[in-house]
């Protein structure tokens, strides 16, 4: 959600939080030149905690209060999108429903006439007391590491390195790109909120925020010397 905002906050003279809006936000126009010989760049915004709508199995279970469930599948019905950016929050659910999940995601991306990038960007956790760290870490909170961070932070990281990631390199092949925004970010404790603010989640002030929104566009033009030699990296 704040990697989407960034964007938009930049890109455009009005902030608008889509995260709060059914429906997401509309298609924003990233760039276009008059007379340039390629169309113009847009990108739309979706939060879905479940990736997929109306589906069958885990798909079909009710949400939790705390989670969206918003569509995204049929702006696929009037657009080719060349690039699909994915990712799970730290709403940590159990192994085999997101291995389920993510198959079923994948598969239905394979299956279209124009088959997408997906760019996946790696789950990002928050940091324990974060308002008492003033400056960045030289290594990742060990609480982290060894499962004894509060709200399942550990595992979210656990669950993102060791089954999201294997699965989508082996499932979607090598138009499956890992965005890894974590290891950095892990180390910025300092990058939450002013004191006496705590929320330890979210990121408020400059440096990590900057930091993603730059890899991606370096990303994008990677991707795009990439795309005309017919091959992909695996990880950014």
């Amino acid at each position: 959600m704040q990697f989407h905002d960034y964007i938009q906050g930049l890109n455009f003279d009005q902030d608008t939080m889509c995260r709060e809006l059914v429906g997401g936000c509309a298609g924003h126009m990233l760039c276009y030149k008059p007379g340039a010989p390629y169309k113009p760049a847009y990108f739309h915004y979706r939060r879905n905690d479940r990736l997929l709508v109306n589906s069958t199995g885990f798909m079909a279970a009710p949400l939790p209060e705390n989670l969206w469930q918003d569509g995204w599948t049929h702006l696929f019905d009037s657009h080719n999108f060349s690039i699909v950016i994915l990712n799970r929050g730290v709403h940590v659910r159990q192994d085999d429903e997101v291995t389920a999940q993510l198959r079923e995601t994948l598969s239905w991306l394979e299956a279209r006439p124009h088959k997408p990038l997906v760019l996946w960007r790696s789950t990002i956790v928050g940091h324990p007391e974060c308002s008492r760290i003033a400056a960045p870490l030289l290594e990742r909170d060990r609480r982290i590491v060894d499962g004894s961070a509060p709200h399942q932070w550990g595992d979210a990281i656990r669950q993102s390195l060791g089954v999201v990631k294997p699965l989508l390199q082996r499932e979607y092949g090598n138009l499956a790109l890992w965005f890894d925004v974590d290891n950095a970010t892990a180390l910025r404790p300092d990058s939450h909120s002013y004191p006496p603010y705590a929320d330890c989640l979210h990121y408020k002030l400059p440096g990590p925020i900057d930091w993603w929104l730059r890899l991606l566009h370096n990303t994008v033009r990677l991707l795009d010397k990439a795309n005309a030699y017919g091959r992909y990296p695996s990880e950014v």
